[in-house]
C-alpha cells in the first residue's frame, strides 16, 4: 500500500483562538506524495475568525517556505513592511543562512533557520522542520511557497506553534489558527502579502503596488548618467532551463547594432556552453564585455547588478535580485510551472513566455532534448523587449 494514515481529528470551538482542528497523521510510507496530498486536501478543517488590524502581539515568527531563492527573496519587502509595523517582533527565515546576506544587504534583520538534512519524503520534511522550529518558542508561523507547503504545515503543529498561518482550504490549506484567502491569480509576490495580511488583518499587504512604492522610497533604484549602457546577461537557470545559444547569438549582435556603446556583463555561478559560445561571438565582434561568471557572495553579486542599467536573464535568481533593486529586466521565461503565479511582478520586468501543449508540465529537467517553450521565443522578441523596457542611451 503506498500510503497508509491515522487521522484523528479534535473540534474545539470554545474561542477564535481555539478554534481549529487538531489532527495526528502518521505517515508510514510516501512513495507517492501526489496520494499524500490528495489525503490532506480531503480533510475539512474549522478555522478561526481574522485577527483585528494591528491585533498581533506576537514577538517571535518564522516565514516557512522553499528554499529556492524565487522563494526566499520574493517576500522580502513583505517581510520589511511587517517589521516597521511590528519593530519588536523577530522575524525567522527558514532558509539556507547564504539568503541571510540579501536581507542584510537591504537593512531586513531576520535570523535564519538552516534546512535540516531532509531527503525528499514527506516525512523527511515533517521531521525536519519540526525540529528546526520547536526550539525557537515562536508565537507565528508562516507557511508558504509549495514544495515543502503542506509538510510544514503539519510541522508547525507538531512543533507546537501556537498561531499557524497558511492558504484556507479552499486555496489548498488546511488545519490553521488565521487562514488567509488564496486566488488562483495571485503572483508569487502576492502570495507572501496574503498570509502577511491574514496574520496582521492588515490589507495594505494585499496591494502589490502599495508595498513596491513603499519599497523603493526607501531603497530607491540607481539611475545611471553616463552615455555608455552596461546589459547584465544570465545564461541559464538551475535545473538545465536554457535558451539556446543561436538565440543569445542573435539577441547580442542585436543589441549591440541598436546599442552600439553598450557594454555587455556576462552572469552566472557556472560557466556552460551557452557562455563560452557568447563569449566567443563577443570576442570576434570586438564588443566590448565583462566575465563576471563564477562563484561570489550574494552581497557581492548586487553590488555587482547595482552597477547595471539593465538585465537580460533567464527565470533565476537573478531576476528576484533586480527586482528589488528596480533594474529594468527583460526575463526569457519557461513555462515549467504557472506563468500567472511566476509572471512579471516587478514594476519594471517585461517576462517573455510562449506556453507549449505541455505547460505546465512540472518537470525538471524538462523531457525534451530542446526545450520547446523557451526555444518558441525568438532572438527578435526578445531584443523588442529590450527596446521597450531597458531605456536607450
Amino acid at each position: 500500500m503506498a500510503l497508509a494514515a491515522k487521522i484523528s481529528l479534535r473540534v474545539n470551538n470554545q474561542t477564535p483562538a481555539q478554534n481549529e482542528v487538531e489532527q495526528d497523521l502518521l505517515i508510514q510510507n510516501t512513495a507517492s506524495r501526489r496520494l499524500t496530498l490528495r489525503a490532506l486536501r480531503s480533510l475539512d478543517a474549522v478555522f478561526s475568525s481574522r485577527p483585528e488590524p494591528g491585533g498581533f502581539s506576537g514577538e517571535r515568527i518564522a516565514y516557512v517556505g522553499n528554499t529556492h531563492m524565487g522563494d526566499v527573496v520574493v517576500p522580502l519587502p513583505y517581510i520589511a513592511y511587517f517589521q516597521s509595523q511590528y519593530p519588536s517582533c523577530r522575524v525567522f527565515l527558514y532558509a539556507h543562512k547564504a539568503y541571510e546576506d540579501v536581507y542584510s544587504y537591504f537593512n531586513v534583520p531576520v535570523t535564519t533557520i538552516p534546512p535540516g538534512l531532509e531527503t525528499d519524503s514527506f516525512r523527511s520534511r515533517v521531521q525536519g522542520i519540526s525540529k528546526a522550529l520547536k526550539p525557537l518558542s515562536l508565537d507565528a508561523s508562516i507557511s508558504a511557497g509549495s514544495e515543502r507547503y503542506y509538510a510544514a504545515h503539519l510541522a508547525q503543529r507538531k512543533a507546537g506553534v501556537p498561531v499557524r498561518v497558511g492558504w484556507n482550504h479552499k486555496g489548498l490549506g488546511f488545519l490553521l489558527t488565521h487562514p488567509a484567502e488564496y486566488q488562483p491569480t495571485y503572483r508569487s509576490h502576492q502570495r507572501a502579502g496574503a498570509l502577511l495580511a491574514a496574520l496582521s488583518g492588515d490589507d495594505t499587504y494585499l496591494d502589490g503596488a502599495a508595498i513596491y512604492s513603499w519599497w523603493y522610497q526607501r531603497h530607491p533604484p540607481v539611475r545611471h548618467s553616463v552615455p555608455t549602457q552596461r546589459i547584465g546577461i544570465v545564461f541559464e537557470a538551475q535545473h538545465g532551463f536554457i535558451w539556446s545559444p543561436e538565440r543569445w547569438d542573435g539577441l547580442v549582435r542585436g543589441v549591440a547594432q541598436d546599442r552600439p556603446l553598450t557594454t555587455f556583463v556576462l552572469l552566472g555561478k557556472d560557466d556552460s556552453l551557452v557562455t563560452s559560445r557568447v563569449r566567443d561571438v563577443l570576442s570576434n565582434l570586438g564588443l566590448p564585455f565583462e566575465d563576471r561568471i563564477g562563484g561570489t557572495s550574494l552581497g557581492g553579486l548586487l553590488d555587482t547588478l547595482r552597477g547595471l542599467d539593465g538585465i537580460v536573464t533567464v527565470d533565476t535568481g537573478v531576476r528576484h535580485l533586480g527586482n528589488l533593486l528596480g533594474i529594468p529586466m527583460v526575463v526569457i521565461r519557461h513555462s515549467q510551472s504557472s506563468n500567472v503565479e511566476w509572471g512579471p511582478y516587478g514594476p519594471r520586468e517585461s517576462v517573455l513566455t510562449r506556453p507549449q501543449p505541455c505547460s505546465p508540465c512540472g518537470l525538471r529537467p524538462c523531457k525534451f532534448e530542446t526545450i520547446r517553450c523557451m526555444e518558441a521565443i525568438t532572438s527578435e522578441e526578445a531584443l523588442e523587449a529590450v527596446q521597450t523596457t531597458i531605456p536607450g542611451t
